[in-house]
């Protein structure tokens, strides 16, 4: 069983190493490759395996509340609206999803990116998902999606043919969309 982790830094900073975790999260039985805190509610925490599962965790009592099992290969990438009522995620099996991680079902679910390296998403407002990746031709890519409609991308554009993963952010004060 493989677990999560989660220590304390303190305000100051590191001043020594910390070898005693605070709570340890266990329940997925493959390697841990993603988390991601929910941004509204308190202790909430989601982390997404090699098992191809999203477990919801209440980090206060180190239990798993949920566990979402829609995905059919190596969950990339995760991504909360703004209010948590929704979650993004972009997946080896070139599928990007919208869920609805309370009830744990898949709103909506669309073809992302056709290239074999891992692609990403965020959600960037205004009902709108983000997502790069790579072309089949291996040209790095971003697409902007509705978030009801996953069949096709309102926007698809080459950004250049260099082969590292492009990490797209927003920043909801500034509306504005970073790729790094």
């Amino acid at each position: 069983i493989f677990q999560v982790k989660l220590w304390h830094i303190p305000d100051g900073g590191l001043s020594m190493h910390l070898t005693d975790w605070l709570v340890e999260l266990q329940g997925h039985k493959r390697r841990v490759a993603y988390i991601e805190w929910h941004p509204t509610a308190e202790n909430i925490l989601l982390s997404a395996g090699f098992d191809y599962l999203i477990m919801v965790w209440d980090v206060g009592k180190g239990l798993a509340v949920k566990v979402i099992s829609c995905h059919s290969d190596v969950i990339y990438c995760m991504s909360f609206n703004r209010d948590g009522s929704l979650l993004a995620t972009t997946c080896k099996d070139k599928k990007l999803r919208v869920i609805e991680p309370r009830r744990g079902i898949v709103l909506s679910e669309g073809q992302c990116h056709m290239g074999t390296k891992a692609s990403k998403c965020t959600f960037v407002g205004s009902g709108r998902v983000l997502t790069t990746g790579f072309s089949r031709h291996s040209d790095r890519q971003y697409a902007l999606w509705d978030q009801h409609d996953l069949s096709a991308p309102l926007v698809t554009d080459t950004i250049d043919s260099s082969s590292g993963v492009v990490f797209p952010y927003y920043d909801y004060d500034t509306n504005m969309v970073s790729l790094l």
